[in-house]
């Protein structure tokens, strides 16, 4: 009797040893299926992190092995609006954007949102959009830094003239001094030397006097701008005018005169004289250097 308990004993122990050697081969198996990884997306692999042969372990947080572009048809740019600018900026607002690996071409793109919380770097705030580019000739790349300008509020068949003419002023002659004991400040008070109205500026434009062009100046009422040009909203200026954008001198027959220069393009198309005119206008955001994101 004690031969046969001690047979069913090592029966006994040799089952729970095949059931032990069962469930090590199901964990074998299990690690082994863990040690393929398969990525969750079809798409293109930017950066691998790791190598064949290295060890991973995984311990809080899972390590990145690969940076994966599902779709690069598809891209996100990334806009850096500075926080004068971003009250200008709304959802659907279109865009268009210059890469230096592609000088010669415009790229589209829309706003699809921008960020609530601002991003500082060196005291300066900054909000950041989101634009949706159409990829589909796969010429942009993942971290290309681009030049954006976001049409914010468009104007059509407006007067505009260059900036350069709004900052122009003329330079007077160079006169004789003469001194006096006595003052010779004239009664009733000192007159502006500007001309322009309240809150408005000044351009100047040609006009003949006695057989000579001279410069004239117009005081006008300014709306939006585009870093170039700016609208005229009220002023004595019609479309096709000559504005003077500089003075440049010139030396003729001994003699030094003031002449001007080209003035403002006044229509879409070619024009033998450079006036202010009206034209689609339109008022953008302020350029900055971005960069692309991943593509989605």
């Amino acid at each position: 009797e004690a031969t046969l308990a001690r047979a069913r004993a090592s029966l006994a122990g040799a089952r729970a040893n095949d059931r032990l050697a069962r469930a090590r081969v199901v964990q074998a198996k299990t690690d082994l299926s863990r040690a393929v990884i398969t990525s969750p997306v079809d798409g293109v692999v930017l950066t691998r992190s790791v190598e064949p042969g290295n060890t991973v372990a995984a311990s809080l947080q899972a390590p990145e092995l690969f940076l994966i572009a599902e779709d690069l048809r598809k891209m996100k740019l990334q806009v850096a609006i500075q926080e004068a600018d971003v009250g200008l900026v709304k959802t659907g607002h279109k865009a268009t954007f210059l890469v230096d690996a592609w000088p010669e071409r415009t790229f589209d793109a829309e706003v699809k949102l921008v960020h609530v919380y601002p991003t500082v770097t060196n005291n300066v705030v900054t909000y950041t959009a989101e634009l949706t580019v159409d990829n589909a000739d796969e010429l942009l790349r993942p971290g290309m830094t681009a030049v954006t300008t976001i049409m914010s509020d468009p104007r059509k068949n407006v007067l505009r003239v260059p900036n350069t003419a709004l900052r122009f002023s003329p330079r007077r002659e160079p006169q004789s001094a003469s001194f006096s004991l006595f003052s010779t400040r004239r009664r009733g008070g000192r007159r502006s030397s500007s001309g322009a109205e309240a809150g408005g500026s000044t351009v100047y434009i040609l006009r003949e006097r006695n057989g000579v062009q001279r410069p004239r100046r117009v005081p006008v009422r300014t709306g939006r701008s585009d870093g170039t040009y700016t609208e005229i909203l009220s002023g004595k200026l019609e479309a096709g005018a000559q504005v003077i954008t500089e003075q440049r001198e010139a030396q003729a027959q001994g003699q030094r005169g003031a002449g001007a220069t080209n003035g403002a393009g006044a229509t879409n198309g070619a024009g033998a004289t450079n006036g202010a005119g009206a034209t689609n206008g339109a008022d953008r955001a302020r350029r900055g250097a971005t960069r692309s994101g991943r593509g989605q």
